[in-house]
């Protein structure tokens, strides 16, 4: 977010004006944030995959949309898969890769994989 300074800086803008911006923006922020929030609940995407702090919320809502709901969904995909659903200016291949064997890691906790 801008600093309040620099938006008081700008040519008509006061302290006053520059923080009701900020507000503004925070609030609109919040907003999307607990529609997403909500959208992922709808679709079903677990608290265990929500966990993955690589995950955005946005990013969360088009995991579901693609029917990435649990571990084990998340586990069954390839690196290429998974950046597909995310995007690629989203997610390098190797970070890809790493949630996958990070959401894999459930299967060999027992020492057997269901597979």
């Amino acid at each position: 977010m801008t600093p309040l300074d620099e938006l008081a800086s700008i040519e008509g803008f006061d302290e006053n004006v520059a923080a009701e911006l900020q507000r503004r923006a925070e609030a609109t922020m919040a907003k999307q944030a607990g529609e997403l929030e909500e959208k992922r609940l709808e679709l079903g995407v677990t608290d265990e995959v929500a966990a993955f702090e690589a995950f955005s919320a946005k990013d969360l809502v088009a995991l579901g949309e693609k029917g990435v709901k649990t571990l084990d969904d998340l586990a069954d995909l390839a690196g290429d898969e998974l950046i597909e659903i995310v995007g690629a200016d989203n997610m390098t291949e190797e970070a890809a890769n790493e949630i996958i064997m990070a959401a894999r890691a459930h299967w060999f906790e027992d020492g057997t994989n269901p597979a």
